[in-house]
């Protein structure tokens, strides 16, 4: 369903990304995915194809992987642990947003709940245009898009650190009943669409898109 490349797409906002040159991938043990995720502050790190497969145990050593790394990013916090000379070692946790494709999701009612899922089906992705992107990418127009984002967050940082958080507040609140199952989806459905409200009006202030076209993608 070229889930990878799309993810490559996103990562290309910030650096020579493609679909065989992501951050991380499960393959890798726990703490590595830590560390990197660590590192990466207010980044995007992309960790590649969640599959379950091998023996129960190995499928269960991988769902426990990802609940450490989801989990860290969601509650911004880590596994803190002692020294052999009893001393207190701060638990490394992700500082940016984690991303991932994969086969499956991972298992728990209140991890998802951490988690906003999207199901790309076969066909979704219209390869033509997926084309055009990845050109734009490697051109570093995706980077240069970034760049101007955060010169504009920068210039408008004192009136956004008050209507960001109350504008989240606001659409959290506002939310159906029917997305309450759990206390996390939310606030998690408010920060996305506080984050694509941002991000349009940059892209209108910078002529991207017209007015008409910004309000459109909010329908």
């Amino acid at each position: 369903s070229l889930k990878t490349e799309l993810a490559a797409l996103a990562m290309a906002h910030y650096g020579d990304f493609t679909a065989r040159a992501l951050p991380g991938n499960w393959e890798s043990s726990e703490g590595a995915l830590l560390l990197k995720a660590h590192s990466a502050k207010d980044a995007l790190f992309e960790v590649d194809d969640f599959s379950p497969s091998g023996s129960a145990h190995d499928q269960t050593q991988l769902a426990k992987k990802a609940d450490r790394v989801f989990r860290g990013a969601a509650n911004s916090a880590g596994r803190e642990r002692l020294t052999s000379d009893i001393k207190l070692r701060k638990g490394q946790y992700p500082r940016g947003m984690v991303s991932a494709s994969g086969e499956d999701v991972p298992p728990g009612r209140s991890l998802r709940a951490r988690l906003w899922i999207v199901d790309l089906p076969l066909g979704a992705i219209d390869t033509a245009k997926l084309t055009d992107c990845q050109r734009d990418a490697a051109s570093g127009i995706y980077r240069q898009t970034l760049s101007g984002y955060l010169q504009w967050l920068a210039a408008y940082a004192d009136e956004l650190a008050t209507s960001l958080p109350a504008r989240h507040e606001a659409l959290r609140n506002a939310a159906p009943e029917a997305l309450r199952s759990h206390g996390r989806i939310p606030s998690n459905l408010a920060a996305l669409l506080v984050a694509v409200e941002t991000f349009v009006q940059f892209a209108i202030d910078a002529g991207a898109l017209t007015r008409e076209q910004g309000e459109n993608l909010h329908r």
